[in-house]
C-alpha cells in the first residue's frame, strides 16, 4: 500500500423495583435526628455528596436509575409519576421546549414542532432535524432530553454527582463524542459512557444473584459467579437501533467478546411497516395519498405502535385509517410477521454474525437476554429462540434493564473512586466537576464486592487509514485494528510512500468495515513533516495503532530511512470550542420550559 502526499424501598430476593413517587419522596426527606440507624446514616451520607446515576437515553423512550444505600437499583419515576420518558422535544409557539409525554402528545396536533427519533444522527451535524422551521442537530436535542433527565431524577433524590449514560455499542467515535457533547449541554457530569448490553449484563447479572436468595446489601463476588451465565448473548432490540454482545462473566470480570448491530433498525422501522400497509389500504378503499399530510402520517405512525402492542398479546387488529369514509383494516399477527419478515431476518444475521465474530457456537451460550421493549414482539422471541435452541431469558422488564445496569456501574465507579475515562474531554470534565468519591454511602459488604469488579470492551468499529492502493490504483482504508480487537491493543502496519521528493506525508485516520473509503468516516489525520530531499518512492512507513480499555487511541507513523515520526491521539473533543459550549449549554438552560 502506498501512502499519498499532502495533495491527498427493599425486598428481600427482588433487587429491581420501580418505587411510587411517595417512597421516593420519603427516601429523599431523611435529615439529622436522635437514634438514626446505620441505613439512615448512609442514605444522609448519599443525599449530602450528591447521588451518582445511571441513564438510558433511548430513541424513543429515555429512562434513570439509581442504587441506594443498601445496594437496591431503583428506577426512579419522572414528573409525570412515570419510569419512562419519551425522548420526544416540542417547540411551542413562543419558542420554548417542552421534553417528554407532552411532546410526543403534540405530535398529533403539530407534527412539523415535534421532533422524535433524533438519536438516530447524533452525531452528525451535517443532517439536522427541523423544528418549527428551525434546523436543530441531534446533540442539541438529546441535551433537552438529558436535562430534563437530570431535573426530574434531583426532584426524586438531590444533587446528581454524576451520571453514566448508556450508547448502543455500534456507535462510532462521532456519536460517542456528541452524547459527550449532549451531557455537558444539560449540566452533567459524566462519569463513563457504558454501552447499552454491557448495561444489561450487568443488571441481570446482579438481579441473579438477588433472586438465588442474596441479599443486595451483602453483595459477594463469588455468588454473582456462581449464579450469574459464564458466557451469554445480549440482544438489545430497542425503538430505533440494535445490538449485539457476547458477554463472558467469570467471577468479578465482565469480558465483552464480540458486538454488532445497526443504527437504523428497531420498532420504528417496525411501525412503519404498518404506515406502509395502511397507505396501501387508504388508496385501495379511494381515500386521498397521505405522503404529504404530515398530521395523517403522525396519527399513523401511533396507530400503527399501537396496533404492534396489540399484536403482542392479540392474534389481529383493527388499524384505523387517517381518513373519514376509509374502513379501519383488518392486521393479523401473521400478516404483520410477513410483513416485517426482512426486519426480522436481518436481526438474526446479526445475531449471527457477532456469534461468529467471537468464534463460539450456540452449544458454548449459557443464556440469551433480551433487552429493548421491541424484544416483546412474539416472532422476535420464537425467531431467537429457533436460532440460539435456547429460551430466551426475559426476566427483567426490557424497557428499564439497561438504565438499571448503569445505575449498577455508576456505583462501582463511585466505590472504585477511579472513573476510567472514555476519552481526555471526559476524563478533564470529570477531573474539574465530579464530586468526590464517597464510598462510605454504601453498605461495607457493597463496596467491598463494587471494588473487584472489571469491565473489558472490543472495539465495536474498525480503524484504518487512507491509503493507495498499488493493484487498483486507488484510494482505498487499510485497515490496522478490526473491530472485536480486544482492548487494550497494538498492532503496526508497514506501508510506503507514493512518489518521489515527498516532504510531508499526511495519513488520515478512519473508521469503517471496509475498503471502500466512501463508506469510512475520518476521525483525524496524522502527519509528518520535515522529510529530506530526495527520499525515494517506496520508502517505507510504520503505522502503529495504540488503542487502550478505556478507547482512547493513538497513532504513530515513522519513516523507517529518517527515522522522523509523528504521532497523534483521537480524543473525543467536543466538535464545539468550550466557550461555543458554555454558551450552548445556558441557551438550552434558558429554553426549557418543562
Amino acid at each position: 500500500m502506498k501512502l499519498g502526499d499532502e495533495r491527498k424501598p427493599r425486598r428481600r430476593g427482588k433487587i429491581l423495583r420501580n418505587p411510587g413517587t411517595s417512597s421516593v419522596g420519603t427516601s429523599g426527606a431523611i435529615g439529622l435526628a436522635e437514634g438514626r440507624t446505620e441505613q439512615d446514616m448512609r442514605q444522609l451520607e448519599m443525599i449530602m455528596t450528591g447521588t451518582v446515576i445511571g441513564i438510558d437515553l433511548g430513541t424513543t423512550f429515555s429512562s434513570v436509575a439509581y442504587v441506594d444505600a443498601d445496594g437496591h437499583v431503583i428506577c426512579l419515576p419522572n414528573r409525570d409519576g412515570q419510569t419512562l420518558t419519551p425522548s420526544a422535544v416540542y417547540l411551542d409557539d413562543d419558542g420554548r421546549f417542552h421534553v417528554g409525554a407532552a411532546a410526543r402528545d403534540e405530535c398529533l396536533r403539530r407534527p412539523e414542532q415535534v421532533a422524535l427519533a433524533f438519536k438516530r444522527r447524533i452525531g452528525h451535524p451535517e443532517d439536522p432535524w427541523t423544528v418549527a422551521g428551525r434546523s436543530i442537530d441531534a446533540t442539541t436535542l438529546s441535551s433537552l432530553v438529558l436535562r430534563r433527565l437530570r431535573e426530574d431524577a434531583e426532584h426524586a433524590v438531590g444533587s446528581v454527582a454524576g451520571a453514566v449514560i448508556t450508547v448502543p455499542a455500534y456507535f462510532g467515535d462521532r456519536e460517542r463524542t456528541a452524547t459527550l457533547e449532549a451531557a455537558r449541554l444539560a449540566g452533567l457530569k459524566v462519569l463513563d459512557i457504558l454501552n447499552e448490553p454491557t448495561a444489561a449484563a450487568l443488571a441481570y447479572a446482579f438481579d441473579a444473584y438477588v433472586q438465588a436468595g442474596g441479599d443486595a446489601g451483602d453483595l459477594r463476588t463469588a455468588a454473582i459467579a456462581a449464579t450469574a451465565p459464564a458466557v451469554c448473548v445480549v440482544c438489545d432490540l430497542g425503538g430505533g437501533t440494535f445490538d449485539v454482545t457476547v458477554l463472558k462473566i467469570s467471577g468479578p470480570r465482565f469480558d465483552v467478546l464480540a458486538t454488532g448491530g445497526a443504527l437504523t433498525l428497531g420498532g420504528q422501522d417496525w411501525d412503519e411497516r404498518i404506515v406502509d400497509a395502511i397507505e396501501r389500504h387508504t388508496l385501495t378503499h379511494g381515500g386521498p395519498d397521505s405522503r404529504y399530510d404530515p398530521r395523517a402520517r403522525a396519527r399513523m405512525r401511533r396507530d400503527a405502535e399501537q396496533a404492534k402492542h396489540v399484536l403482542s398479546v392479540k392474534g389481529d387488529v383493527d388499524v384505523p385509517a387517517p381518513y373519514e369514509g376509509v374502513p379501519p383494516m383488518r392486521l393479523t399477527r401473521d400478516a404483520f410477521e410477513n410483513l416485517t419478515s426482512p426486519l426480522s431476518d436481518r436481526v438474526l444475521q446479526i445475531i449471527s454474525g457477532v456469534l461468529d465474530d467471537a468464534q463460539l457456537t450456540w452449544n458454548e451460550i449459557e443464556d440469551v437476554l433480551l433487552v429493548g421493549g421491541s424484544t416483546r414482539m412474539p416472532h422476535i422471541r420464537r425467531r431467537i429462540a429457533r436460532l440460539s435452541g435456547k429460551t430466551p431469558n426475559t426476566r427483567l422488564q426490557p424497557d428499564l434493564a439497561v438504565a438499571q445496569g448503569a445505575a449498577v456501574y455508576a456505583a462501582i465507579l463511585r466505590v472504585q473512586g477511579d472513573t476510567p475515562p472514555s476519552s481526555t474531554a471526559a476524563a478533564e470534565t470529570r477531573k474539574a466537576d465530579a464530586a468526590p468519591a464517597n464510598a462510605s454511602a454504601f453498605t461495607p459488604a457493597f463496596e467491598a464486592a463494587a471494588a473487584d469488579i472489571r469491565l473489558s470492551q472490543v472495539n465495536s468499529r474498525s480503524l484504518g487509514v487512507i491509503v493507495r492502493s498499488p493493484r487498483y490504483d486507488k484510494l482505498v482504508n487499510a485497515i490496522v485494528i478490526p473491530r472485536n480487537t480486544r482492548l487494550p491493543a497494538c498492532n503496526t502496519r508497514r506501508f510506503v510512500t507514493h512518489g518521489p521528493n515527498q516532504r510531508r506525508i499526511r495519513i488520515p485516520i478512519v473508521e469503517g468495515e471496509t475498503r471502500d473509503i466512501r463508506e469510512s468516516v475520518e476521525v483525524g489525520v496524522c502527519v509528518i513533516d520535515g522529510l529530506p530531499d530526495g527520499l525515494p518512492a517506496g520508502a517505507e512507513v510504520d503505522v502503529t495503532f495504540t488503542y487502550d480499555a478505556s478507547g482512547r487511541v493513538s497513532v504513530r507513523a515513522e519513516e523507517k530511512t529518517t527515522r522522523r515520526a509523528a504521532e497523534t491521539f483521537l480524543d473525543r473533543a467536543a466538535s464545539h470550542p468550550p466557550s461555543e459550549l458554555d454558551e450552548l449549554a445556558e441557551a438550552v438552560a434558558q429554553l426549557s420550559a418543562r
